[in-house]
């Protein structure tokens, strides 16, 4: 429907914004225009839907300037989509997140083992509470405290890791 197609263009055209802090009204807009030098100094690896919000990442990080021009179009009465539309959310989504992962890994691993250490912190404060008031560990509770915990930190010092490589890539000119 076309309230969805707008939905899921707001979410992706977020998350875009998001991973490369350029803000752009509309990354899915499959309207590009660009010099061929810029086109050329381009890297990009999507085959998919996801070449949209590729393209505004990669300007991006080369410091090319975007500029967005309004445009009409009307799609009344035509079938304009080749992709299930959660399908096209899911795999730019992806492509976003693979950017993300590649270019900012400390954002991704580092956000997302901190939650996980949370969740496991405060499964082990409801076990600690448990054992001191009841005097009776809860098995389960524990368990998922060691493993959050543990997974937890794991992810943290693996986003600093890669981090320090995503850097020194990106000073010795490698991408």
């Amino acid at each position: 429907s076309a309230a969805s197609d707008v939905y899921k263009r707001q979410v992706l055209t977020r998350a875009t914004n998001f991973s490369n802090g350029h803000k752009v009204t509309d990354s899915q807009s499959g309207f590009r225009c660009m010099t061929k030098k810029a086109a050329l100094a381009m890297d990009l690896t999507e085959k998919g839907m996801g070449i949209e919000s590729e393209m505004v990442l990669d300007a991006s990080k080369l410091g090319l300037r975007i500029a967005e021009v309004p445009i009409t179009c009307r799609y009344e009465g035509l079938d304009t989509s080749t992709m299930n539309p959660a399908r096209h959310g899911t795999n730019v989504l992806a492509s976003i997140i693979r950017v993300i992962r590649d270019e900012h890994p400390l954002l991704l691993f580092g956000v997302g083992g901190l939650i996980i250490t949370i969740i496991g912190i405060s499964a082990g404060l409801y076990s600690i509470y448990q054992f001191i008031s009841f005097k009776s560990l809860p098995m389960l509770p524990s368990l998922v405290a060691l493993l959050f915990i543990f997974l937890g930190l794991i992810s943290i010092f693996s986003g600093i890791i890669l981090n320090s490589i995503s850097i020194r890539d990106r000073s010795h000119g490698k991408s």
